[in-house]
């Protein structure tokens, strides 16, 4: 039997009463502009308080960051970019994979879209501020990104 979903339809409210499994609709999911980034949450809530699932948009000079006290993993879905982690240059393109644990200083331009899963949470759900746990990057830690066989 195939079955083809009605993707016309909304899916249950993300943030506010989402029960596990579900499937959750990127179109579902309110965008959130931070200068040159966008976030679509897709998953942070405390029905699934281990980690975070976001799709992010770059498009020009993303602001640095500071994984304080999360770990990330960016997979780049399209697009070209760079991250700048701790100083060093690690160019993206589509299936990238950027691999940053916290306590690294990192940056992120280009015009490129990446899914962003993060663990834990890469802020509490419940803060209601977006980049509660980031601060200004200022060097120390480390990082790895694979990118087209760069390791």
């Amino acid at each position: 039997m195939n079955y083809i979903p009605n993707l016309n339809t909304k899916s249950k409210p993300i943030m506010e009463t989402i029960t596990l499994p579900t499937v959750i609709y990127p179109k579902d999911v309110e965008a959130q502009v931070f200068g040159a980034l966008t976030v679509r949450r897709f998953l942070n809530t405390p029905a699934f308080p281990n980690m975070s699932v976001s799709e992010v948009t770059i498009n020009g000079e993303n602001e640095p960051a500071y994984n304080e006290d999360f770990d990330s993993v960016y997979i780049v879905k399209c697009g070209t970019g760079v991250f700048e982690i701790n100083g060093e240059v690690w160019p993206v393109q589509e299936g990238s994979v950027v691999v940053i644990p916290r306590g690294v200083h990192y940056q992120d331009y280009g015009y490129f879209t990446a899914f962003a899963i993060s663990s834990p949470p890469w802020h509490p759900p419940d803060t209601g501020n977006a980049f509660a746990g980031m601060t200004p990057a200022s060097g120390g830690g480390y990082a790895r990104a694979i990118a087209d066989g760069q390791a």
